[in-house]
């Protein structure tokens, strides 16, 4: 008697392509390298620079 045929490694089937990890094939569009900005020196700017606070309570003349 003959040994039945075991599938060789390399030869894809078709249960092998439909569990494929779908977060490892788009994996390389999202992974990119990125420079950040220097936070060292972070300087909190005013949201309204030059408006006075309370302009409209002040007391009238």
């Amino acid at each position: 008697m003959r040994k039945p045929k075991t599938p060789s490694p390399s030869a894809k089937s078709s249960t092998q392509e439909a569990q494929r990890n779908p977060v490892a094939k788009f994996a390389h569009y999202f992974n990119k390298a990125a420079a950040h900005a220097d936070k060292k020196a972070y300087q909190r700017r005013a949201k309204h620079q030059g408006r006075e606070p309370f302009a409209n309570l002040s007391p009238a003349v």
